[in-house]
């Protein structure tokens, strides 16, 4: 029906050209998180059995024995290491290399109703 109030009906196609990807170096402030041990040497000297390592709430404590021979042999406590950690945040900047993405539309054309496939 030509002439009528329905007419065939134009649709429009856009073909579109690959991505573009395009780099560029930024600076970003970023909060890294850091740990490391604290150390300590506590002396003891006392007599003790045979002690084993134990933990004390975050603290590591590690017992340094030395035999000592006497009249009879006992194991004598120098001193022990403590290792606890000892947590910080630091501002670090980092280079990075940043990608975004872009699309481009190339052509638009108008296909008419009779000659779609």
């Amino acid at each position: 029906m030509t002439g009528g109030w329905l007419e065939p009906a134009a649709t429009s196609a856009v073909r579109a050209k690959a991505r573009s990807v395009r780099e560029r170096a930024e600076r970003i402030d970023a909060m890294l998180p850091r740990e490391d041990v604290v150390v300590e040497r506590v002396p003891m000297g006392t007599v003790v059995a045979a002690p084993r390592a134990r933990q004390e709430d975050d603290t590591l404590v590690i017992p340094l024995i030395e035999a000592v021979i006497m009249v009879a042999r006992r194991l004598v406590l120098r001193e022990e290491v403590c290792v606890r950690p000892r947590r910080a945040n630091r501002c670090r900047l980092a280079g990075m290399t940043r990608q975004h993405q872009q699309r481009l539309a190339v052509a638009t054309t108008t296909i008419p109703e009779g000659r779609r496939r």
